[in-house]
């Protein structure tokens, strides 16, 4: 057998199996084998011995383990850093085709987000005006825009895909990596606007809710009513990242010289702010 390691961070990227798949998928292999390889990537332990990081194949890798069934094992190759097999990881998900749509929009928006903000530009450091593959004849391609294009949605989904990634990844550095699983397979009952919601709280109030393991439905409803009844004209969490965004683009495209973007970024903000404000002058 292979020396395989675990990485808490890199399974909790890979949603948890409900008892009945769990059920299906091992006598499935009792009955067949294991016939596609686990993905792994090679690595060294602390004794200097070979071992083997698991990327994709958790659930798979656990059931031969305990019934002792043999596997074979797929090594990737180029994965230099925690980041760049996280971003393998998520890419390898987007790929298969029963990811529910909480799985999906958790995907895309971290892949948006180390887009955005990993890609270098010509002048070396980070870059934030989201380049795309363009000739030097064409204007860059707005990073939303490609992703956008790619999975076939709009960008402004792509980005509310983010700002939940974003969010997931802020309740996940009080509530532990297992919250992430245990999140994408559907087992924490929170929706899409409970973890805005949740994500919303201060640092000191998540810290609290984490150690005495309070209900997080709980929570997220009396954060939502908060916002409702002692902000009526606050805009919501998910909704002022947004500006952020949008506001650092319009930013990034005036440093460039790209009025024509700075404006058609402006009229989109001004646009959605009415939108806002209409909202709450009705409840």
């Amino acid at each position: 057998m292979y020396h395989i390691v675990i990485d808490p961070e890199f399974q909790s990227l890979i949603p948890a199996l409900g008892r009945q798949e769990h059920e299906a998928l091992t006598q499935s292999l009792l009955r067949d084998g294991c016939r596609e390889p686990l993905s792994v990537m090679e690595d060294v332990d602390d004794c200097g011995d070979i071992c083997y990081v698991l990327l994709d194949g958790h659930n798979r890798h656990e059931i031969c383990e305990v019934h002792g069934l043999p596997y074979e094992i797929r090594a990737i190759k180029g994965l230099m850093s925690r980041e760049e097999v996280r971003q393998w990881i998520i890419g390898n998900q987007l790929c298969r085709r029963n990811l529910t749509e909480e799985q999906v929009a958790y995907y895309r928006g971290e892949h948006y987000r180390h887009e955005r903000f990993e890609v270098p530009n010509p002048t070396g450091r980070n870059q934030h005006a989201e380049v795309g593959d363009q000739s030097d004849h064409q204007p860059p391609e707005k990073t939303a825009e490609k992703l956008a294009r790619q999975h076939g949605v709009s960008p402004g989904t792509i980005r509310r895909d983010a700002q939940y990634a974003e969010a997931v990844d802020r309740l996940v550095s009080f509530l532990g990596p297992d919250f992430r699983r245990r999140l994408l397979a559907h087992k924490t009952g929170l929706t899409k606007k409970d973890v805005l919601a949740l994500a919303a709280f201060d640092d000191r109030r998540l810290q609290h809710i984490a150690d005495k393991k309070m209900d997080l439905k709980k929570c997220a409803k009396t954060k939502r009513r908060y916002l409702r009844e002692n902000a009526p004209i606050q805009m919501e969490f998910a909704f002022i990242d947004t500006w952020r965004t949008r506001v650092a683009e319009a930013r990034d495209a005036l440093h460039n010289g790209d009025q024509d973007a700075v404006d058609t970024i402006l009229a989109e903000l001004l646009d959605e702010l009415e939108k806002v404000k209409k909202q709450h002058a009705a409840r």
